[in-house]
């Protein structure tokens, strides 16, 4: 399985209305038939799009984060805690996969 095909099916089931034409446009910065052609043809992902999704998760992560700092202490932000950490170790992850694909080249 390739990351886009992990962080995928991270996301759908963090949310099950994510389409695969949704995560093609917004998070891999592509047509919505990219994902449906990364399936059927086993192509590996552009540089591009693994970028685009690195930098989505990254800022997934900061909107959650920022959401968090700025609403402690008005009313309970423990579940979007958890939103904000989830998008944190989805960046990880990729990060950790463009590191290790890099140390092959």
């Amino acid at each position: 399985m390739n990351i886009v095909d992990e962080i995928f099916s991270k996301l759908r089931r963090r949310n099950n209305h994510l389409t695969a034409q949704d995560f093609s446009l917004e998070w891999l910065g592509k047509s919505k038939s990219y994902y449906a052609y990364l399936q059927s043809t086993g192509a590996e992902p552009s540089l591009e799009a693994v970028l685009k999704l690195y930098g989505s998760a990254l800022k997934q992560q900061k909107h959650w984060t920022n959401y968090v700092e700025r609403n402690r202490g008005k009313h309970d932000v423990s579940h979007i805690e958890g939103v904000a950490e989830f998008y944190a170790q989805l960046s990880e992850h990729i990060e950790t996969k463009i590191k290790k694909t890099a140390l092959t080249m």
